[in-house]
């Protein structure tokens, strides 16, 4: 009975050595030629060497964003300010011009605005707006059609045509309006070429 019992208790350490054995080759491995594996530790380690450049890959990326992000915003910031500048600087040539104009308009309204010649002028002798025809100060006219001399009087060129007539707050809104209209095609240009770069 002494022997069954010893057998079994070497039997029993038997299989608690070879529990321990292939536990620890689960584990840790196993490295005898020709047969090679990895354990769990090694093939944990692994992952985590692996999710820790995984992780620095993605930190990369996160600052490749960030810094194509900055460039972006630093690009179109540089690009309102060149538009902002173009259009300051058209405003500011525009304003310089819309004076001068507006002194060339009141200048051509002071002197009667268009005059037609003596032969033109026939019996009624009426030519182009001028003071003398109306109010430099009137603007009931303004916004309305204009009015054509009666091109059926003597001495009128059937060709041509009468005269127009505009009073003076038209002129000045021409003006203006020629001005601005003038600045408006220079910007358009200006930010279309300024684009292409």
């Amino acid at each position: 009975m002494k022997g069954i019992w010893a057998a079994a208790i070497a039997l029993a350490f038997a299989a608690l050595l070879i529990a321990l054995a292939v536990q620890t080759i689960r584990l840790e491995g196993l490295r005898i030629w020709p047969i090679s594996f990895d354990g769990w530790i090694a093939r944990a380690e692994q992952r985590l060497v692996r999710i820790a450049e995984l992780e620095d890959d993605i930190e990369d990326i996160e600052a490749a964003q960030e810094h194509a992000a900055d460039r972006a915003r630093a690009a179109r910031l540089e690009r309102e300010k060149i538009y902002s500048d173009l259009a300051e600087r058209i405003d500011d040539n525009a304003d310089s011009k819309l004076g001068g104009a507006l002194d060339a308009a009141e200048r051509f309204i002071a002197a009667g605005g268009m005059r037609g010649h003596e032969a033109d002028r026939g019996e009624g002798g009426r030519t182009g707006a001028g003071a003398e025809d109306q109010d430099s100060r009137d603007s009931e006219g303004a916004g309305q059609a204009a009015e054509l001399d009666d091109s059926s009087g003597p001495g009128t060129d059937r060709a041509g045509g009468g005269l127009v007539l505009v009073n003076a707050s038209d002129v000045r809104i021409c003006t203006h309006n020629t001005i601005k209209a003038e600045a408006g095609r220079e910007l358009a240009l200006e930010l279309e070429e300024a684009s292409g770069r």
